[in-house]
């Protein structure tokens, strides 16, 4: 695995808990 990989596994990772966290804190405002 060389660098660029492991940057896009990172930003994969965040990018997926940046859009659960959207989701979740949409869902507590909404109810």
């Amino acid at each position: 695995m060389n660098l660029s990989d492991e940057k896009k596994v990172v930003i994969g990772a965040l990018a997926t808990a940046l859009f659960i966290g959207i989701v979740l804190i949409r869902e507590l405002i909404i109810y």
